[in-house]
């Protein structure tokens, strides 16, 4: 019995020593965690801040460049000459629509029974 009392004490000693080494690991796992975790952060605070630069850069240039297009599409515009002037209006013969058509007008009305027609009136 006393051989049995001795190992169960001395298991108890090494689980102590198996706790108290798993702790300083886990502390130091924690500890690493943390410095990879702020690593990390940084890393990315960085890439974030190039990104950013390199996006704005970008923006720039693409402006700039939209700018000089736009500038060369309104100077090309103003070297394209101006459309020809209308022909001044010719004098001619006018026409005015009138709903007598095909009758002579009041002005050219003939003597009843006179049966005289003008050349090139409708005949009814």
């Amino acid at each position: 019995v006393g051989e049995r009392e001795e190992l169960g004490a001395q298991l108890s000693r090494l689980d102590d020593v198996i706790i108290e080494e798993l702790t300083r690991i886990d502390a130091r796992v924690k500890g690493e965690t943390n410095e990879v975790a702020r690593r990390t952060e940084t890393q990315v605070a960085t890439l974030l801040e190039t990104l950013d630069s390199k996006l704005n850069d970008s923006v720039e240039a693409l402006s700039a460049q939209q700018k000089s297009h736009a500038d060369t599409i309104v100077a090309a515009i103003g070297r394209i000459p101006p459309p020809p002037a209308p022909p001044p209006p010719q004098e001619g013969p006018s026409f005015t629509w009138s709903s007598n058509v095909g009758r002579p007008d009041s002005s050219s009305k003939r003597a009843p029974g006179s049966g005289a027609v003008r050349p090139g009136a409708a005949r009814r």
